[in-house]
């Protein structure tokens, strides 16, 4: 954008230029719901260290089923 102003303002496409300030508009609250139900997860499965260790262990364990499954099915 301030390359494109810089040259003249029809430069710039402000279609494009609209869509980044929404998706700026929407990255901090989006960010803390999700900062704020994995806090909330990780609550429910103990306090302190706890909960996140299992959370994490978890996600390990699916990750790792989903890739066995994917080598056993070979390649397409």
């Amino acid at each position: 954008m301030g390359a494109g102003a810089a040259k003249r303002l029809s430069a710039v496409r402000w279609g494009v230029a609209g869509n980044i300030v929404v998706a700026w508009v929407l990255t901090l609250p989006a960010a803390a719901g999700v900062g704020a139900a994995t806090y909330g997860i990780t609550r429910i499965f103990g306090h302190g260290a706890a909960g996140p260790i299992v959370v994490a262990a978890a996600i390990l364990v699916v990750l790792l089923l989903v890739v066995a499954r994917r080598i056993q099915q070979g390649p397409r």
